[in-house]
């Protein structure tokens, strides 16, 4: 009996054991690949195979999600936490795009564009359709606008 032939009736008999499509059980089968291997190497029949691949399935699926580690993010300073945290529930943003020239350590400021849009990259491709400045281009860096950065002032009580 040859390899694909042997997982074809481990599928047929996890189909019937567990009372499911052929292809859902293809789909239980192909998640115990690890279970798979050792036991075609052994020389284990399907049904016994079949009965250990749905063991293992039920423990993978009593065992808890695991929650994913949280992406290192970059620390928020003054302006720009305030500027996160108005913007965050809004359609709309206001970004400021800084438009950069140069590359590495030669990067120089030429000025920074105003832009509403929903997403960084969409107010990078506005400021970069709005931009008149003549060659050469520069680089479109979107960031949210801050409260100080746009004129706001806090008010007394």
């Amino acid at each position: 009996m040859k390899y694909f032939e042997w997982e074809s009736s481990v599928v047929e008999a996890v189909a019937n054991a567990m009372a499911i499509s052929h292809s859902d059980a293809s789909g239980v089968v192909e998640a115990q690949p690890f279970y798979m291997q050792q036991y075609w190497v052994k020389g284990m029949d399907a049904e016994l195979t079949a009965a250990r691949v749905i063991e293992a399935a039920q423990e993978k699926a009593e065992q808890p999600a695991k929650t994913q580690a949280p992406k290192q993010a970059r620390m928020l300073f003054g302006d720009e936490a305030d500027a996160h945290a108005f913007w965050k529930d809004k359609e709309w943003k206001t970004y400021a795009v800084d438009l950069v020239r140069g590359n590495g350590k030669k990067q120089k400021l030429v000025r920074t564009m105003y832009v509403r849009a929903r997403t960084a990259k969409g107010a990078a491709e506005c400021a970069k359709a709005n931009d008149w400045s003549t060659k050469p281009k520069p680089y479109y860096v979107p960031r949210l606008a801050g409260p100080r950065e746009l004129g706001c002032t806090p008010s007394e009580g």
